[in-house]
């Protein structure tokens, strides 16, 4: 893994508040993985550092790592980015930093989860969601959660639960669409925890 690449890389794609949230996102994933060993610990730092890294791409970086041929594209990709950019930055991380497939399908689904999330897609929801930038109450309660308890297989699975039923929750109220691949991480989670 090119950590210290990467790291320059956002510095420059990202923005100063968005690389904070990456900084603090590869923090709490670290934390959330410690108990689990040095691979997932190392893996989730990469990933929770690397997770945002579309986020904010310029055309030529939207051009290169989607299909997107002309300038009506690039604006639709725009409106979708804060779904988009997950598939997108793990194109781009496997391309320049690291090809390690459980990377890459943490950063591709980390907006919207997936059906049987592995620890590592689990470790990345969570931290993105609770990172220590995070000030709404629902990221301060289950940060608090966290701090006080001991993750575990068990907690990982009931803590993915609350993040994405706070998401589902959020997107009704708004009147925002829902991926189909939210839904499907949510129901597979609650038949993984009864």
């Amino acid at each position: 893994m090119k950590t210290e690449e990467l790291r320059s890389e956002l510095k420059v794609l990202l923005t100063p508040e968005r690389m904070l949230h990456s900084e603090g996102c590869a923090e709490m994933a670290a934390a959330l993985a410690a108990p689990f060993g040095t691979i997932l610990l190392e893996k989730a730092c990469f990933a929770g550092l690397a997770h945002d890294i579309a986020r904010d791409f310029p055309e030529r970086l939207i051009k290169k790592f989607s299909a997107i041929e002309d300038g009506r594209d690039i604006e639709r990709w725009k409106k979708g980015a804060l779904l988009s950019h997950g598939p997108l930055g793990a194109r781009h991380v496997a391309a320049n930093f690291c090809f390690d497939r459980a990377i890459y399908k943490a950063i591709f689904f980390h907006t919207t989860g997936c059906r049987g999330m592995s620890r590592l897609q689990q470790i990345l929801l969570i931290a993105d969601f609770c990172e220590k930038t995070r000030s709404f109450k629902e990221a301060l309660l289950l940060r608090r959660e966290i701090s006080s308890t001991r993750p575990s297989k068990e907690r990982l699975l009931i803590w993915s639960v609350q993040v994405l039923k706070y998401k589902l929750r959020y997107l009704l109220d708004e009147g925002r669409r829902i991926s189909p691949l939210s839904l499907q991480a949510y129901n597979s989670m609650l038949k993984r925890i009864s």
